[in-house]
């Protein structure tokens, strides 16, 4: 399985994972394409170099997956933007699961 790497800029450790690492966070807000693209950031860690490319349709071939746009990394809170590239989000688990202003809590 294709592993991918969120390589720290600095204070975090680098975060190594594969397909079965991420945890989807179902979220009670459709959000369009053009609200997710707001909300990446790259404050800790450079973005991922790895394209997903035939491994996002098998991270949503999974049943329990259908309808996640975040997916949390196990074993860490890094919760993450699957997509082309993997992006990570300053959002948090309960950020997501509550839906409540998504868009203003990512601009920090």
């Amino acid at each position: 399985m294709k592993k991918y790497l969120l390589k720290s800029k600095g204070e975090h450790p680098d975060v190594e994972f594969d397909l079965d690492d991420l945890i989807g966070i179902p979220c009670p807000l459709y959000m369009e394409i053009d609200q997710l693209t707001l909300l990446p950031n790259y404050r800790d860690f450079h973005p991922c170099e790895q394209p997903m490319e035939e491994d996002y349709g098998v991270l949503y071939a999974k049943p329990e997956n259908k309808g996640c746009d975040f997916f949390r990394i196990k074993g860490t809170e890094l919760v993450v933007i699957p997509g082309d590239d993997i992006h990570c989000t300053l959002l948090t688990e309960s950020d997501i699961r509550s839906g409540k202003d998504l868009i203003e809590k990512a601009k920090g």
